[in-house]
């Protein structure tokens, strides 16, 4: 019988972060607050005074949000090492961004490489949005096989597949005209709703490829250190140990399909059955909900959410 097995999940930029978020950690915590301070110095700005201050629209600017969220992400995995050492993960995963915080959370990156390329990424990221006006769409009810039908239905350049989070829930990045022009159709095609994405541009695509070749020459001169758990990928949905693919695969999902489901499968298949989303938002735990996972996930995102997983050490002792 395989043993039950522990993931420590991690959000991306959407529609996670928030002003405060994490502040009752920050005042209960003194490595909270060391965390955001470390952060702080490597960025030669206030990062604590954005994330609890704001204001919004500064905060959920790319080049911005993408740091604070990281920071967030591991601030919070520092206390659940910090009160709960006994939890140790067997598989760690992250979101797009996310993706940042679990190779941390496996020990591939330091913190401070971490802040530093999520600077770097924010930024190139947030200039490629700025050179290439797009968007995104979410589709709901549809498989990606039919939105790819859609797509080449729509016989239009400019649109991609961003993510396939779980069963029926997509997402499309491309331009203006061709999100527009392909929502309806998507609709036609029985979608039960498509929505458009408040996001800074076409992410997970092609248009990202400026930030993807920026990336690549910091990546390649960084050292990594050999993962302590096994880190799942968004370009495989699939476990990566060797140090020269997980470069190769944090280059290439600036421009592929996230695929989460896939990822979340490849866990579950392995024997997890014990799915803690760390950070902010609970987008993560709505997407293991849908997908009807046997196992149990649980949210820290706040101090009284740590509850959750002192009576998850009781369970199991």
């Amino acid at each position: 019988m395989q043993k039950a097995k522990t993931a420590f999940i991690f959000p991306g930029q959407g529609e996670s972060h928030s002003v405060g978020m994490c502040k009752d950690f920050y005042e209960q915590f003194p490595v909270v607050k060391d965390t955001f301070e470390e952060a702080s110095q490597i960025l030669n700005f206030d990062l604590a005074k954005l994330v609890f201050e704001g204001p919004l629209e500064e905060l959920s600017k790319t080049e911005y949000c993408q740091l604070a969220i990281y920071v967030v992400s591991v601030s919070v995995l520092r206390v659940i090492g910090q009160e709960f050492p006994e939890i140790k993960p067997d598989y760690c995963a992250g979101l797009s961004l996310g993706e940042y915080s679990a190779a941390t959370a496996s020990g591939v990156i330091s913190f401070e490489q971490g802040v530093r390329l999520i600077q770097a990424r924010g930024s190139y990221m947030q200039k490629a949005c700025a050179d290439q006006p797009s968007t995104m769409a979410v589709v709901l009810g549809l498989t990606e096989e039919e939105v790819l039908t859609v797509i080449k239905e729509l016989n239009m350049p400019g649109i991609w597949v961003a993510n396939i989070n779980c069963p029926g829930q997509v997402v499309v990045s491309g331009t203006h005209a061709a999100i527009d022009a392909f929502m309806p159709k998507a609709k036609e095609a029985k979608a039960k709703r498509v929505l458009p994405l408040n996001v800074a541009g076409a992410f997970h695509s092609p248009f990202m490829q400026s930030a993807a070749d920026q990336m690549t020459f910091l990546l390649q001169e960084m050292e990594l250190n050999e993962p302590n758990s096994k880190l799942i990928m968004n370009v495989s949905g699939l476990e990566e140990r060797e140090l020269a693919k997980i470069k190769e695969n944090l280059i290439l999902q600036i421009t592929n399909p996230v695929r989460w489901q896939a990822s979340i499968g490849e866990m579950a298949a392995n024997g997890v059955e014990s799915f803690i989303e760390i950070g902010c938002g609970r987008v993560l735990s709505g997407l293991n909900k849908r997908m009807g996972l046997s196992g149990q996930t649980c949210c820290i995102n706040s101090v009284k959410d740590l509850e959750l997983l002192k009576n998850q050490v009781l369970a199991t002792s």
